[in-house]
């Protein structure tokens, strides 16, 4: 009876996941006989699988929304309240405002694999586990989960010498990081005898001898340290540039805008987690979200290419997300929060504008004659011949993020 309880909790909390990782299988199964039946003359299902991601990811939302259970799974490895399912909502409704231009851009690159679509919604999938994450077992899993997914995508133009080099370049640091959490992980084991959230929010509580006391910050730093890492902080983004730039476009908007959110609330929870010993990071924090600011935006005013000043720019904004952490206080949660919400929004607005520039790069040969793997901010210079309202958008946009910088 017991077990048959936990089933339906386990189920009633986890209803919109199950759902989404039972219809990814559904999907991955019939999609895969469509294009493989030679009855069906091999059918391209682009347009197909943009309206089924439209439809799973619609009903997920109402799933999830409507969604009143709160509580735990056995071993505490997850847990679900009403913060976590506003937090799943908000990063379902950022994917469906971009999801137009990765699909628009994956139509400029000539990029028809449906793969991309299953693998976008399996990072999805362990994106809204990893919300839920209540132990550093589940973290590791669902972010080895992500990572996967992600060094497919950065490599996912097959005919590109870049795109591989992105991937390749993005596996080998994040397997690096991997190995480092691993570490991280045991030592922490090792000193506490728990990965629990819970349970590390009151052990941490203790002060303990010397040599465990060292072992534990040594633990938490290098925990900390992968988070700066997976957020592109510096001086942890030097991966950053190469692996977006080389990438497809498409897959420099999931990296660049769906990732954020989901790290930024695993990292304020580490936080929260860790007490006291916050102190052990703070400095840190406060360096690395400096250093992000001023290195981000000076190394922006060098670039020739408009994708890297892009994603120097997201390095600097990422950097006064950190600074609001660093505060560890109600204030600067909700300066964290209110600020990513900015940044996702104007990052939607940016890459959205450069995926139809792209766009009209194909179609509009006299406009701008470089391929839609090089574009440079001198392609702009024409602009406001062409499209006097188009250009002064761009100026909105970059002005936007310049005066939020400001403020």
């Amino acid at each position: 009876m017991c077990k048959h309880q936990n089933h339906m909790m386990l189920i009633e909390l986890f209803l919109g996941e199950i759902v989404l990782c039972l219809i990814i299988l559904v999907q991955l199964i019939l999609n895969t006989q469509i294009i493989r039946n030679p009855e069906n003359n091999f059918p391209i299902l682009l347009k197909e699988m943009t309206c089924q991601i439209y439809v799973v990811l619609f009903f997920v939302i109402i799933l999830i929304f409507n969604s009143k259970a709160i509580g735990f799974v056995p071993n505490n490895l997850f847990y679900c309240d009403q913060n976590t399912q506003q937090i799943k909502v908000l990063f379902l409704i950022t994917i469906l405002l971009t999801l137009p231009f990765i699909k628009q851009s994956l139509i400029i690159q000539k990029i028809n694999y449906i793969e991309f679509d299953i693998l976008l919604l399996l990072s999805t999938l362990a994106s809204l586990l990893l919300i839920s994450a209540s132990d550093l077992l589940a973290v590791y899993v669902l972010i080895e989960m992500q990572s996967l997914c992600f060094y497919i995508l950065a490599s996912f133009k097959r005919n590109s010498v870049f795109s591989s080099e992105a991937g390749l370049k993005y596996f080998i640091f994040g397997s690096i990081m991997s190995c480092l959490f691993l570490l991280a992980l045991g030592i922490l084991y090792g000193v506490t005898g728990t990965l629990n959230f819970n349970d590390l929010s009151i052990l941490c509580l203790f002060k303990y001898p010397t040599e465990f006391g060292l072992m534990l910050s040594i633990s938490i730093l290098l925990i900390t340290i992968l988070f700066l890492f997976k957020l592109a902080v510096v001086p942890f983004h030097f991966w950053a540039p190469d692996v977006y730039e080389g990438a497809p476009l498409a897959s420099t908007i999931i990296f660049s805008i769906l990732t954020k959110l989901i790290l930024t609330h695993l990292f304020m929870k580490w936080i929260f987690v860790i007490g006291y010993l916050y102190l052990t990071i703070q400095h840190m924090l406060i360096v690395c979200g400096l250093a992000s600011i001023l290195i981000g935006s000076l190394l922006a005013l060098k670039q020739k290419r408009l994708k890297i000043l892009v994603i120097y720019s997201s390095i600097a904004q990422v950097g006064f997300i950190i600074l609001s952490l660093s505060l560890n206080n109600y204030d600067g949660f909700v300066y964290c929060f209110f600020f990513l919400i900015i940044y996702i929004l104007t990052s939607i607005l940016i890459w959205g504008n450069l995926t139809v520039l792209q766009n009209s790069n194909n179609n509009y040969a006299e406009f701008v004659k470089q391929s839609t793997d090089s574009f440079f901010i001198t392609d702009l210079k024409n602009l406001f011949e062409y499209n006097a309202s188009w250009a002064l958008m761009f100026v909105c946009i970059f002005f936007s993020i310049d005066f939020k910088s400001g403020e």
